[in-house]
């Protein structure tokens, strides 16, 4: 085999496939019609929700967040009831006592997922006036990525 023909059976396609984006790379335009723009606060990530399709608020997205939460006035403003149970949750000031409600429907950008369980919880004031947190219960229902350079979360 000559070398001229080793590179265009095996060094060519080689290329090709190089040329191609990787894997984790970004690929869609700037106006990506899945991707959410993001805030960036104290370290986390701040997206626009809107909850039971009537109050729209920022909230903390969470992966670390087992449940959605709403703050007591979001809560208040929406009239949710309180289902009667309870739920510890462990946060970095420690464990605490959450009620749980049901929300109809949380959405993100033109994504919504319906019927969630969540707790009422009030944030501390450090990232501003946040109105909850969206946690797994809501982005288990999508293939998620975060692009952390054009601050836009992709909902699939």
């Amino acid at each position: 085999m000559t070398l001229r023909f080793a590179f265009l059976t095996v060094g060519l396609p080689l290329l090709f496939v190089a040329m191609l984006p990787a894997r984790g790379e970004w690929v869609s335009g700037p106006r990506d019609r899945n991707g959410v723009p993001l805030e960036r606060g104290q370290g986390a990530w701040i997206v626009d929700a809107t909850i039971n399709g009537r109050v729209r608020g920022r909230f903390l997205l969470d992966s670390g967040a087992t449940w959605c939460s709403v703050s007591s006035e979001t809560a208040a403003r929406l009239r949710l009831a309180q289902t009667g149970r309870r739920i510890d949750i462990d946060t970095a000031g420690g464990t605490i006592r959450l009620p749980f409600i049901r929300l109809e429907s949380v959405g993100v950008g033109d994504h919504k997922a319906r019927d969630l369980q969540a707790t009422v919880h009030d944030l501390p004031g450090e990232l501003g006036e946040l109105d909850g947190i969206i946690g797994l219960n809501f982005l288990d229902h999508f293939t998620w990525a975060i692009d952390p350079r054009r601050s836009i979360l992709r909902l699939e």
